[in-house]
């Protein structure tokens, strides 16, 4: 089995880290090396928090605005790619829910899908690939049902859940900067890093 050592070009960023088993600690701790053997097949090496005296900006800024009248209402947002390094997202996916007094809605997007399920009351904007430039939007009427008795105002204001990634990408600045390997083996070695950035838990509060 070969031997690998891992250098980050700033390993200082890394926080509150949870190595698997085969990670030397020792090296870690006196060198911030990552230092191991590793298992078979695929598996998780590391995870770890980005410090809070590092910035991370967020690779899209996502501007909505929901208004409501009687009996109808609407619905503008707009998303713009702002710090991907003029990068691409991928699987990008807003996931808006209404209030329950939504009928239906009329929408427009300038790139992807939407759907709306009258279940739920959720509408769901789909975009396999967004690019780099220029703004996107999806914007429409939104039906409301009519109230018994004196009109109610809606307010709406729903938290968005956001989905997305982007290839080639590391918002938090974390890079590979070598992977040395010691092994007595006679085989061909290929070394390479693929970085992916993708969304956890991330909402838009309007």
């Amino acid at each position: 089995m070969p031997d690998l050592t891992l250098i980050f070009v700033n390993p200082r960023v890394l926080d509150d880290c949870s190595f698997h088993p085969c990670v030397r600690l020792t090296e870690w701790t006196n060198q911030r090396h990552l230092s191991f053997i590793p298992p078979d097949g695929d598996f998780k090496l590391c995870d770890y928090i980005i410090g809070p005296e590092t910035q991370i900006s967020m690779p899209v800024s996502i501007r909505p605005s929901f208004t409501f009248g009687e009996g109808h209402g609407k619905l503008d947002i707009e998303v713009q790619v702002k710090h991907t390094g003029g990068r691409d997202v991928d699987s990008f996916v807003l996931t808006i829910p209404m209030p329950k007094q939504v009928n239906s809605v009329n929408l427009q997007e300038t790139i992807g899908s939407h759907s709306f399920d009258q279940v739920t009351k959720t509408i769901r904007w789909e975009v396999k690939k967004m690019p780099a430039a220029g703004m996107h939007r999806i914007t429409g009427a939104i039906s409301v049902a009519p109230q018994a008795g004196s009109y109610t105002k809606l307010d709406c204001h729903p938290n968005i859940a956001v989905e997305l990634s982007v290839a080639g990408y590391s918002p938090s600045g974390v890079k590979v900067a070598r992977l040395g390997v010691v092994t007595e083996e006679k085989y061909k070695l290929f070394k390479g890093v693929k970085y992916t950035a993708k969304a956890g838990r991330y909402q838009i509060r309007t």
